[in-house]
């Protein structure tokens, strides 16, 4: 019986650090990206007598190197490591107060390691060869006996009728002592996310039994596919894959269906599929704003399936209330505060819900309009105003005259344009028995009336006026009335 061949699946680093300067085509391989600072290797794998060099990537700073065990391997103080004995050493990179560790394994017996490749534009011919130096390994190409065409597109062309004929082409090339080496680097361009199938041919063409077999690859564009599956599957005393899965998500779950995650093995391509549960809806929210007069509303609907979601009622405005609408001059500013309460009597937010306008001066005597502005999850803009009031005046005496009498008040000259005195029969003053009489102008300060019943009692009151112009339109506003005094008149 056979031994087992050993088939791992990996794409050499040192391949794409030494292509990446020199290729625009691409080397699939693990790469460390990130501008972290990082040692150049976790681990390495040496033989007696053999040297490879360290690096800290990212750092400007000195690096200060040391070995854990000087007998097994030494570390000089550039990052160049000699294995000495077998065994075990921790290498370690000190910058600053970090240490960035790698651990040195070295063996005695050196492996025998071949590189095989296949190429056709050169790409993976200069990898081989970066890597020979690397492994200082025996370097063979593999040759086809019918060459490739040299035009790319065409040779895409053939690339893609080999693969669907599976074909197996000839091989010009002939390894005499493949038995005496233990490891196989095998290395060959990616074709429509596989592998030439001229590397089947070599596969299928040689006893690799017991043997590791560590393919890398290049790629102009393509990933690795299935390549790794479909090549190890013809290593048919292979060893039994211990499988390291990596998941990739080929169906995204939403509200209305499942998704899958399907699952494949980086070593041998054995996958399996698993399912993922239904997501949450993704709903949008739209709002209709409430007004003074019309509700509004929140609603929500899915994107994905259009399910209704959740529906709130935005209560319209109902009330705009002010602290005071009506103040008497005194010479200062005057600034009611606002209320806003919609039909629920709820109340509204001053700067979430709405913003206050008020007047730049409000001291003088005059009508003040106040702008309530909407805003958040209501519209629209409403006014309404407060008034400051002339200061108001008392009678100082009435003398009885025939069929007459004369009323004398206190002067007021601050904010006032007249005065309005009211006599009537009645203490009640309807509108029927009382008359008005206007004096235009804050200079004069009694006031004769005549031509009125003999021996009748009246009542007479004071009041002062101020002319005003107010949202386009000329207004008066007055002052409170004064205490009446009451006169009868003589015969």
């Amino acid at each position: 019986m056979r031994k087992e061949s050993k088939w791992v699946y990996a794409v050499l680093f040192m391949a794409v650090l030494l292509l990446a300067a020199g290729n625009s085509s691409t080397v699939y391989a693990k790469s460390n990206t990130s501008k972290t600072v990082s040692i150049s290797a976790k681990e390495l794998s040496l033989t007696k007598g053999q040297s490879a060099a360290l690096s800290v990537k990212n750092n400007r700073k000195k690096v200060k190197w040391a070995s854990s065990d000087k007998k097994v391997a030494s570390v000089n103080g550039k990052g160049k490591i000699k294995a000495l004995k077998r065994g075990t050493a921790v290498v370690t990179a000190a910058v600053g107060k970090k240490k960035y560790k790698c651990s040195v394994t070295v063996s005695d017996k050196k492996a025998n390691v071949l590189i095989v490749y296949f190429s056709t534009t050169g790409t993976t011919k200069s990898a081989a060869k970066k890597i020979q130096k690397d492994t200082n390994g025996t370097l063979i190409r593999l040759q086809p006996q019918k060459a490739y065409t040299k035009n790319y597109r065409k040779l895409l062309d053939v690339a893609m009728d080999e693969q669907e004929s599976d074909m197996r082409p000839a091989l010009a090339t002939t390894i005499k002592n493949i038995k005496q080496y233990d490891t196989i680097l095998l290395g060959f361009p990616i074709w429509h996310g596989q592998a030439p199938r001229i590397i089947s041919t070599f596969l299928e063409s040689y006893d690799l039994s017991g043997k590791t077999i560590v393919p890398f690859c290049t790629s102009h564009s393509s990933g690795i596919g299935s390549s790794a599956a479909n090549l190890h599957a013809l290593c048919p005393d292979r060893e039994e894959c211990s499988h390291s899965y990596q998941s990739r998500v080929t169906l995204a779950p939403t509200c209305m269906a499942e998704g899958e995650t399907a699952y494949t093995c980086i070593h041998c391509g054995r996958s399996y599929t698993e399912k993922i549960p239904k997501s949450a809806h993704k709903f949008r929210t739209n709002t209709v704003k409430a007004g003074m007069v019309k509700d509004g509303h929140i609603t929500e609907k899915c994107t994905v399936c259009g399910k209704d979601g959740n529906k709130k009622t935005i209560a319209a405005v109902k009330f705009i209330r002010l602290s005071k609408t009506s103040y008497t001059y005194n010479g200062k500013m005057r600034k009611p505060s606002v209320t806003v309460t919609d039909r629920d009597e709820k109340r509204l937010k001053e700067g979430t819900d709405y913003t206050v306008s008020y007047p730049a001066s409000s001291k003088n005597a005059g009508i003040y309009t106040i702008k309530v502005q909407f805003r958040g999850n209501y519209s629209g803009i409403e006014k309404t105003s407060f008034q400051i009031t002339p200061k108001g005046t008392a009678i100082a005496g009435v003398s009885a005259k025939k069929k007459g009498f004369t009323v004398k008040w206190k002067k007021q000259k601050k904010q006032t344009d007249g005065y309005e005195i009211a006599f009537s029969t009645s203490s009640k003053f309807p509108k029927k028995k009382t008359e008005i009489i206007n004096i235009k102008g804050n200079v004069k300060a009694s006031k004769t009336v005549s031509k009125l019943k003999a021996k009748k009692k009246y009542y007479i009151r004071i009041r002062t006026y101020k002319a005003v112009k107010a949202e386009g339109e000329q207004n008066k506003i007055y002052s409170g009335w004064s205490k009446p005094k009451t006169v009868k008149t003589k015969k």
